[in-house]
């Protein structure tokens, strides 16, 4: 199995850029355990140094400066990724060898069968078309996609599903008018987790 590098350094600040690709060659750069990787360090090394003149440069302002830096920094981090991407296939599955070349390394998802957190119904009013209301949740829990939103006319002897949104607020369309309904919403979230449904609120449909 591969090593999973992580390439969160292509949007790094200039700053981070450059302490990123400093740290990176001094611990690969004539290195014997990185021997696979050298001939792609010394493209990286005056990629590097020109990217080090470009960002001293600009600090004296000009737009063809500032955009020779943004240029120098583009080149340079094709060149990391190159690098990367040869340390992965280097690694032969061995974390140690990137994380001790300066990669870090693409974080696993933690599968949790835990419920999640129930979700509470800040408000509902009436929308601006007829037939249609508007809400809020209060909570929105970490691991969490998405919002299902059911309602019903007659207690919950029958149950309709309204809609999925991603957000707090939401809008259900095409109710029954001159009727009460009640809402319930759930969170849905990664690996099929799902909360308990909230506690149902009443609102009466012009």
């Amino acid at each position: 199995m591969r090593v999973q590098i992580s390439l969160s350094f292509m949007q790094g600040t200039y700053g981070e850029t450059e302490e990123f690709c400093r740290q990176v060659i001094s611990k690969t750069d004539s290195v014997t355990r990185y021997v696979d990787l050298q001939a792609q360090v010394d493209i990286v090394k005056p990629s590097f140094l020109t990217f080090i003149d470009s960002v001293t440069a600009a600090t004296h302002g000009g737009k063809l400066l500032t955009q020779a830096k943004l240029k120098a920094k583009n080149e340079l981090l094709i060149t990391m990724e190159d690098l990367a991407a040869l340390a992965k296939v280097f690694a032969k599955g061995e974390e140690s060898y990137a994380t001790e070349a300066g990669f870090d390394l693409r974080k696993k998802a933690v599968r949790s069968n835990s419920p999640l957190e129930r979700p509470e119904l800040n408000y509902l009013k009436r929308g601006v078309l007829s037939g249609s209301i508007e809400g809020e949740i209060k909570n929105f829990p970490k691991g969490a996609n998405e919002v299902g939103i059911k309602h019903s006319y007659d207690g919950w002897a029958t149950v309709k599903n309204s809609i999925y949104t991603s957000g707090k607020k939401f809008n259900i369309e095409n109710l029954e008018v001159k009727k009460d309904v009640e809402i319930k919403v759930c969170f849905i979230g990664t690996f099929q987790r799902k909360s308990d449904d909230s506690d149902p609120m009443s609102i009466f449909v012009l």
